[in-house]
């Protein structure tokens, strides 16, 4: 009896449809002693798939036939088919066997002899029984992780790098994978995917998504890619209590909501343009329709649960907040009536959706809404009717060549591509800035060029108290219209159509002056690091005692404010170090000394 090896390739398909056909000596097989073969080898398979057959002859080259049989260790249960399994080989003939594998488990061992089988032919021509060795590999990944929990219990700085608790995973495999790590709440993640060859060790960093706050416990999930020949690790419980601080870039305060004063919402824009609310969440004013402590704060997500990002601006109406991205998409959230010219009930959407492209400027003010878009800077205005202009439709407000548009409560201000600034709508205390009628087309405010910023003062709907204020590049500040509580600065209290200004005593100038910002009856300012207020101190709005008709600084002085943001009766600045801090009434609070927002101060 001889033995010889033959690789599947065309004679593969020939044994398939003649498993026993008898092959002539002289086709070019060369006979090879039983004893030569040590052993058929399957290679390499991947674990749950099936490994290609392998072919040997049985060659008789004497003058009688034999007769032989295949036995498998496996028996019945073998992993191995054999065909034929029996059968005689005439003198001078061949006969071609075929050893086909079933597929590999899909939860083996990667061992070199995976089933241990053999393979033994016994023939009645004197020859010893043959036993040849099946070996088999099962190649893929084995993975096992380092614990059963992951702890993550960061001070997470929106924008700033990704806190990660360790997960270290090795694979007792052979086959090298990538890995990736998600969770049944999504709220754990790997930093990267992670490759781990075969035998091979790696530390991967699990992170809290950004978009959370407060404490959080998921399940982990493992994938892998590639063949693996194990069960993936499964009940890795990750927990996690996320706080979101510090680093604010501006600070935008939400209301008056649906004149529920003191309930007011502040909105943060942090590094990375994440958005992070605190306070009430009347009409989803936060972001958010989950249950909310107002004293901690949430990230403002899009439906799918992404952490709305990238955000430059902000701008707010009645319970309602707008976003625009520096990609010119606009989202909005709360109560979003008034964002299109739809008419019908007021809606509410508790998370951020998306609701037009190219835009460049919005600005919201109780039910109106204005956004700026390109091509062309168009000025497009929809919502409520103001109540004082009710002749004028929102149409009459459009303009083109617009770069940035500011609203009051009766109108606004649109800052031209050219230096200009346009005024359209109300003008019962000066509010446009030169004497046209409420009624008028948009007309330019008189005198104003090149501002660095333009802010819109308004009242309640029903009070004439609307104006405006504009930085120059000098860093002077100018402001006209409403001055019944000296809100221009003056050291008066007669409205003005005319600019005049600001001044920190009736005669000297309030100068580098950076930003502006302007609640019911009040402005304050930044200059030189500085915030200085005035006007009307209804509810310690000016953060020192009193009503002033100059420009004053703090009492105690801040000296180190880079943003802020005036609404209502209160004011919230951002410091250098990028912690937020207001006066007067926010957040259900009335105080004059300037008091931290525990939920964006760094952590100790």
């Amino acid at each position: 009896m001889h033995l010889q090896k033959r690789q599947p390739a065309a004679s593969f398909a020939l044994a398939l449809l003649a498993p026993t056909m008898l092959l002539a000596c002289g086709d070019g097989i060369t006979p090879v002693d039983v004893v030569d073969i040590p052993a058929i080898d399957f290679g390499r398979t991947d674990c749950g798939q099936t490994a290609d057959p392998q072919q040997f002859v049985l060659s008789n080259t004497r003058g009688g036939a034999y007769h032989f049989d295949i036995t498998l260790s496996g028996g019945e249960a073998s992993n191995y088919i054999v065909s034929p399994m029996s059968g005689v080989v005439l003198a001078g003939k061949q006969v071609l066997v075929t050893v086909t594998p079933r597929a590999l488990p899909r939860i083996a061992e990667t061992t070199e002899n995976l089933f241990g089988e053999t393979l033994t032919i016994t023939t009645d021509d004197g020859e010893a029984p043959l036993e040849v060795p099946l070996l088999h590999t099962a190649q893929g990944a084995i993975l096992e992780a380092s614990a059963t929990s992951v702890t993550i219990n960061p001070t997470q700085v929106l924008g700033g790098p990704q806190v990660s608790g360790p997960l270290t995973i090795t694979n007792r495999g052979n086959a090298a994978t990538t890995v990736t790590v998600g969770s049944d709440g999504d709220n754990f993640m790997l930093a990267a995917p992670v490759e781990i060859a075969g035998g091979a060790t790696e530390n991967a960093a699990v992170i809290i998504n950004p978009g959370l706050t407060g404490e959080v416990t998921d399940t982990l999930s493992l994938e892998a890619t590639g063949a693996l020949c194990a069960p993936l690790p499964t009940g890795i419980e990750a927990t996690g209590t996320l706080s979101v601080v510090g680093q604010a870039v501006t600070p935008h305060l939400v209301g008056p909501l649906v004149m529920r004063d003191p309930s007011q919402t502040l909105c943060v824009i942090t590094e990375g343009g994440y958005v992070a609310c605190v306070g009430t969440n009347i009409s989803g004013a936060r972001g958010t329709e989950a249950l909310v402590n107002p004293a901690q704060a949430n990230v403002v997500r899009t439906e799918s649960g992404r952490a709305l990002d990238d955000v430059v601006e902000l701008a707010s109406g009645r319970s309602g907040v707008c976003a625009r991205r520096s990609s010119g998409e606009l989202y909005c959230w709360g109560n979003v009536a008034g964002i299109s010219a739809d008419s019908g009930e007021p809606e509410v959407v508790p998370y951020a959706r998306k609701i037009r492209d190219n835009v460049i400027s919005v600005a919201r003010y109780y039910g109106v809404t204005c956004v700026v878009t390109n091509p062309g800077g168009v000025l497009s205005c929809s919502g409520q009717q103001p109540p004082r202009i009710s002749q004028v439709s929102l149409a009459q407000w459009g303009l083109t060549g617009v770069a940035s548009v500011e609203l009051h409560t009766s109108g606004g201000y649109a800052t031209m591509a050219d230096g200009s600034v346009m005024s359209f709508g109300s003008n019962r205390a000066g509010e446009r800035g030169n004497g046209d009628d409420d009624f008028s087309p948009a007309s330019a405010v008189t005198g104003l060029t090149a501002p660095v910023q333009v802010q819109a003062r308004g009242a309640h709907p029903d009070q004439d108290r609307q104006g405006g204020a504009a930085v120059l590049a000098d860093g002077t500040l100018w402001a006209w219209g409403s001055n019944d509580y000296g809100q221009l600065g003056n050291d008066d209290t007669s409205d003005s159509q005319d600019l005049v200004q600001v001044t920190t005593d009736g005669t000297t100038p309030l100068t580098g002056v950076t930003a502006v910002s302007a609640g019911r009856t009040f402005q304050c300012a930044i200059a030189t690091g500085g915030v200085y207020c005035w006007g009307n101190d209804n509810r310690t709005a000016l953060g020192a005692p009193g009503d002033s008709d100059v420009a004053r600084l703090t009492d105690p002085p801040i000296t180190d404010a880079t943003a802020i943001s005036s609404r209502s009766h209160g004011t919230c600045v951002v410091h250098a170090n990028g912690t937020v801090g207001c006066f007067g009434e926010v957040l259900g609070e009335s105080e004059f000394e300037l008091r931290p927002v525990p939920a964006f101060s760094p952590a100790i």
